[in-house]
Order: C-alpha cells, then structure tokens, then sequence
C-alpha cells in the first residue's frame, strides 16, 4: 500500500535491478501515483539514458503494454490520446467521449484540452480557417461529430463550477424552470451543461429535487424531447454527474470484453491524487471494489489480469 515515502532514485534503481521480474516491477508501479512516477521515470532517464515505459514495455510485452502506458505517462496526456484515438474511430463513440472528460474536475478537463493542444497541435491545425475552434474542436469537426456534440463538448470543457455565484443564486425552483422550458423547447443542451457542471453537489441536488416534484422524471423529459444518439448522450451525462461511480460500472457491465475501456476506467479511476491509496476504494470514483475485482478474475487473464488486480487490491 502507497505511504508516500519512496524515494524515486531508489524505485529507478529497483526497476533497473528488476529485470524481468514481473512481480517486482508491479509491486513499485502499481502503487505509486502517477505524479510520483514521472519522477521516477525522470530519475531513471537521468541515471540509465535510457527511457522507462520503453524499457518495461520491451522487457514485459505487448501484453501489458496498454496498462504500463495508462499507469505511468502523465494524466492529462492519456486522456489526451485517447480522445484522439476515439476521434480516429470509423464511428465514433461519444458516450465513450463522456466517459473520460464528464468524471473530471474542471482543472483536470483544462488539463486534459492543454495536453491535447500541445501533443497535437500542428500546422494543418492552424490553418483550419476556423481561429474560433482549439485544436480538439477543429478535430472533433473533422471526425464528422455532429455539431450539437461539438457545442455540448465544448461547453462542458468551457464551464467553470461555482461561476453562478458571480451571478446571484437562484433558487432551485427558478433553475429546474429554466431547464424544463429549456428541454421542452428544444434548446436544452446549453442549460444542461451549465446546470449539471456549474452547481456543486449540494445546490444540484436540490434543482433535480425541485424538478422531480414540479415536473416529474428528468431522464424521461430527455427521452421524450431527444432521439437516439443525441439522448443517449445527455442521459450519460446526466447519469455521470449525478452518480459517477454508478455511471462508471455501467460502462464497465455494458462492454466486459473492451480491455481498453477496462484499463482506462481501472487504471486513471483508481487514484485521483490523495495521500494513501488505502483511501481511493473509499472516496475516489472508482466503481466498487468487489465489481471491479469480479471483472477483471472473469474477463482478463495472464499479465494483464495481475496488473490490473495489483491496482485494485
């Protein structure tokens, strides 16, 4: 269990003398955040001239190549690329998009935005003719995204919790008003977002109450107002927001066989910057622990399996 006192030099220095150890590397990297990581990597390029993630994906396989690389290369920069991966797809996945960005803090969806602005940035980028759009908007255009998906995307990395108190806040009442009227009326997306991701937890809560007794079911309102991918996106994110954990097993129970949705959620859920990692079981949104467990013994094996049991465990 991660107590914080590591010293990167001699975490490089154990990875080196590892070897092919498997057993050894897991018990160093499977419990140190991924903060503390980069130091370790760092100390190891300083020491070896050698890259770490390269060393351990050589000396370990392709087999776990996708879970050392969600473990140990910075946050924002995973999510960054697999946003990119997503918007490379044939078809793709929004709910997947929500997913990773809507479980974020706001500093971490800027995070996310500016790692993806500096990995992929690049002149065709630049000249896209549209100055008004980042480099994942202009991205998100090209792989065909619908355009009430680029707007709502773009609100949600664009919106600042606790912003309404700039303004006054308005009672509960007045907000599930506004977001009645708003979905009725067919432009609910906008109020949608700045609703959910504006008001902290408490003040939410009470705007979905007052909305349930003035209006009634707020997911059977989207589902009356809005069709097929359209409303299964803003019921993801209604869902995310109001129960991330739940939301997030859900996305585990609907595709048990995509290892990469697996080690995603498994891997950059499992540690959002506390003290311990006794702790994250209990506060960070990691779907529970016993699901989480039960899925990886069925659904992975080999290497992959106890990587990814080391981190949960």
């Amino acid at each position: 269990m991660w107590s914080g006192k590591h010293d990167p030099k001699e975490d490089a220095r154990a990875l080196r003398a590892a070897g092919g150890n498997e057993d050894a590397i897991i018990k160093i990297i499977t419990k140190r955040t991924n903060d503390y990581i980069q130091k370790i990597c760092e100390q190891y390029k300083l020491m070896y001239r050698k890259d770490l993630i390269s060393e351990l994906i050589c000396t370990l396989g392709e087999d776990v190549k996708e879970v050392i690389i969600a473990l140990m290369i910075p946050r924002y920069d995973y999510y960054a690329i697999q946003l990119k991966k997503i918007l490379t797809e044939e078809e793709v996945n929004l709910t997947a998009i929500v997913e990773i960005v809507c479980p974020l803090f706001d500093y971490e969806r800027a995070g996310v935005e500016d790692a993806y602005r500096r990995i992929y940035a690049n002149v065709l980028a630049c000249q896209s003719g549209d100055d008004k759009e980042d480099t994942l908007g202009i991205d998100m255009k090209r792989a065909n995204v619908p355009w009430w998906a680029r707007e709502l995307f773009k609100s949600i990395f664009n919106v600042k919790r606790y912003a309404y108190l700039r303004d006054g806040s308005k009672p509960a009442r007045y907000r599930a008003q506004q977001l009645n009227c708003s979905i009725e009326y067919g432009d609910g997306i906008r109020t949608l977002i700045y609703i959910l991701f504006q008001h902290h937890k408490p003040e939410r809560d009470r705007i979905l109450g007052a909305y349930r007794e003035e209006y009634g079911n707020l997911e059977d309102d989207i589902r009356e107002n809005f069709f097929d991918i359209q409303q299964e996106v803003l019921l993801a994110i209604l869902r995310c927001v109001k129960a991330p954990s739940l939301f997030l097993e859900n996305c585990l129970l609907d595709k048990p066989e995509d290892h990469t949705t697996l080690i995603r959620i498994v891997v950059t859920r499992s540690e959002r910057n506390y003290r311990t990692f006794s702790d994250f079981i209990k506060v960070s949104i990691l779907p529970s622990h016993r699901l989480t467990t039960v899925l990886l013994q069925y659904r992975t094996s080999g290497s992959l399996q106890k990587w990814l049991l080391a981190i949960v465990q």
